[in-house]
């Protein structure tokens, strides 16, 4: 259920014009959980919970005549390993959310001359999200929330952004020439509110008042960030047929120490159309060649540079049953992450080239490029053994390299009056691979299951799978043992996550002003 309301306006004062733009809008999602019971709670979603139900019992009988809940296995299994009926978690238990969110911007711009102009932007967002989720007791989850669990919650969020910049356009003679310089401010704020409590005192009574003061918790965290640019453009053509620009960016990020916050990245770009320098075949109508070289800097979350301790009082992560002697007195704990505070931007740098053909009236098409980057700096998380008083830490780390080919095809085998039928191919061919990790990490797992996990070694390929194999000869026949069996061993390299080329193949077939489409993606190899 949402409501949405818009304005947009404009309006001229000589050279300045000014428009202003707003929405307000106020949604509502009533929901319930589907495939897993709430985190930490135990139980089931409704799907779950529809898959495990008996064929021979009726699903709609989730009540008996007295308006207690009819169990399966009553006196038979504890209720938290009952079987939990899909209509019991769909009418007694409630999930809903509600969020009422603004956005707006403001700009105005100023024709100082016919080739300089000035332009301001300011752009708001806001928003206020209250959730609301209800166990209703009986229901099948851990003992400790079987008598009932309530939680309330609000996240606000609010961003804001602006951005002056300068724009000035001349032509002289062959050449068109532009400037554009500007500067950049945003500042983002998040806030996140949770009550939540469990063990109703009286049956009925959906409250918090209802819940004795031991068994209520209360979860306050606040987050904040502020990033400033400058930046600018200088770009230049000649006679329409060749193109240069050049691009630079300053920013300065409060997530960053005072030492690093501030991080330059420049970009250069150049193009070349062919077809209209030199006199090519006729069959020929458009050939361009293009290259660009790029930095890209990034930061990270807020905090991450020194130890934070968390308030608590009783319950949420240390003890889910709460503090029951101290209740009400306000403790701290270290937060499970050491920080890195010589912390650095992450960067990548890129370069491609490429080239563009049209031939044969435009019926037939070409497009290739050829790309590579380097990622160094990253800002990772890895894991530290539990004795270190740790589970992870942040560090600067890695050398990733990528390069790949992206080749598109297109044609037109018909076209008449009122028959058009285009054909077009896609095919993109990637490689990664870890050139360098840290001088005392040489494995980052990305993630794992039972059977494997999703690592990347440093001198190997991004995304390989290890997990058990079977061990093999130099000639890659499988070792067996006395007893003739297989011989495993573990922590292999079995496969990739990664596809070795992905392409796509559509077609769309046009008569007049109808038209048929169709389109066949592929993802070759990778697990």
């Amino acid at each position: 259920d949402k409501t949405t309301g818009r304005f947009n306006g404009e309006q001229k004062y000589g050279k300045l014009t000014v428009s202003a733009n707003m929405t307000y809008s106020i949604s509502k999602t009533d929901k319930t959980l589907t495939s897993g019971g709430l985190w930490g709670s135990g139980g089931t979603g409704t799907m779950t919970a529809l898959y495990g139900w008996p064929l021979q019992e009726d699903m709609s009988h989730y009540l008996n005549d007295d308006g207690t809940k009819y169990r399966l296995f009553d006196g038979v299994w504890e209720l938290a390993d009952d079987k939990e009926n899909p209509y019991w978690i769909i009418n007694k238990d409630k999930m809903y959310d509600k969020t009422h969110r603004f956005t707006g911007a403001l700009s105005g711009n100023f024709k100082i001359t016919d080739w300089w102009d000035v332009t301001a932007r300011f752009g708001y967002d806001n928003y206020t999200t209250d959730a609301y989720t209800y166990i209703a007791p009986g229901s099948v989850v851990k003992e400790l929330y079987q008598n009932g669990r309530l939680s309330k919650s609000d996240y606000r969020y609010e961003y804001w952004s602006s951005n002056v910049m300068t724009n000035l356009h001349k032509t002289f003679g062959d050449f068109d020439l532009g400037l554009m310089l500007g500067t950049t401010a945003e500042s983002t704020e998040r806030l996140n509110q949770t009550h939540w409590g469990y063990n109703f005192t009286t049956p009925g009574t959906i409250s918090f008042t209802n819940i004795a003061a031991g068994d209520q918790f209360f979860n306050d965290g606040t987050t904040k960030k502020r990033l400033v640019g400058v930046y600018g453009e200088a770009r230049a053509s000649y006679k329409n047929l060749a193109y240069l620009t050049f691009t630079g960016r300053n920013d300065w990020s409060s997530t960053l120490p005072s030492w690093n916050r501030s991080y330059f990245y420049p970009s250069v770009s150049a193009s070349v159309i062919l077809s209209e320098m030199f006199k090519l075949p006729e069959c020929i109508d458009y050939l361009k060649v293009r290259g660009s070289w790029a930095m890209v800097g990034n930061d990270t979350d807020p905090y991450k540079l020194a130890t934070m301790y968390h308030f608590w009082t009783s319950g949420d992560k240390l003890d889910a049953e709460g503090d029951k002697v101290n209740p009400g007195i306000i403790k701290t704990y270290l937060d499970k992450t050491l920080p890195l505070a010589d912390l650095k931007p992450e960067s990548t740098t890129s370069a491609e080239v490429g080239t563009e053909l049209r031939m044969f009236n435009n019926r037939l098409s070409l497009d290739f490029t050829y790309y590579k980057s380097d990622t160094k700096d990253q800002i990772l998380s890895v894991n530290m053994p539990g004795s270190s008083g740790y589970t992870s830490k942040s560090i600067n780390a890695g050398k990733i390299s990528s390069h790949g080919f992206e080749l598109m095809i297109g044609g037109t085998p018909i076209r008449t009056k009122d028959w058009t039928w285009d054909v077009n191919l896609n095919w993109g061919l990637n490689r990664t691979k870890c050139v360098e990790l840290d001088k005392d990490i040489k494995r980052f797992t990305l993630g794992s299951i039972r059977t494997g996990s999703v690592v990347v070694n440093e001198g190997e390929m991004f995304g390989d799978i290890v997990g058990k194999a079977y061990k093999r000869d130099a000639n890659g026949n499988k070792i067996v043992d006395a007893n003739g069996l297989p011989i495993s061993e573990s922590d292999k390299v079995i496969g990739n996550m990664l596809p070795k080329w992905t392409g796509s193949v559509g077609t769309t077939l046009r008569w007049k002003d109808l038209s048929l489409s169709a389109l066949v993606d592929i993802r070759y190899d990778g697990d």
